[in-house]
């Protein structure tokens, strides 16, 4: 983590740099609350969630900075309130759902699904869930326990992480 905060440095412009090195910051946090050094974790999760936010700021309309921080907000315990983030984003990636690639909108409506829940709105999330049952591989999902992070996704990789890394956003 260390070394991508040195490369974010040295290209401040690289926001997905930022992304990535707040990611790297909240997963540090994750494994400081499992040894119960409470104060150590949320000081990396502040200095990751930081990070984070201030990437999408930065460049609002880049709709994968958006997604890649609405798919880490749905699996932050809704104590943090980061569901109300992550709704917001997926609100935004609905309203432009014309310009993404259409292979994303199930993992989108999985991800709100899960916003939704965390969010108390239960009726909402029940209704897209009805919806993604249709999908025998969505449906085989939703049978089983929640997992605390999704796998990812052939669609993911072709449409979301191929062109951040091949520089072609």
């Amino acid at each position: 983590i260390e070394s991508l905060a040195v490369y974010r440095e040295q290209h401040p412009d690289d926001l997905y740099a930022k992304m990535y090195e707040g990611y790297g910051w909240l997963f540090t946090a994750g494994e400081y609350v499992k040894k119960q050094n409470y104060f150590r974790a949320a000081e990396l999760a502040k200095r990751g969630f930081f990070l984070i936010d201030e990437a999408v700021d930065q460049q609002p309309d880049d709709w994968r900075l958006r997604f890649l921080r609405a798919r880490l907000d749905v699996y932050v315990p809704a104590e943090f309130g980061r569901h109300v983030v992550a709704l917001k984003d997926l609100d935004y990636l609905r309203q432009r759902q014309a310009e993404l690639p259409a292979a994303l909108a199930v993992l989108i409506d999985f991800l709100q699904i899960r916003a939704l829940a965390a969010d108390g709105q239960q009726a909402q999330a029940e209704q897209l869930r009805e919806q993604l049952r249709r999908s025998p591989v969505w449906a085989e999902l939703l049978q089983q326990p929640a997992p605390s992070r999704l796998f990812l996704t052939s669609e993911e990789i072709q449409y979301v992480l191929a062109p951040i890394v091949e520089g072609e956003q």
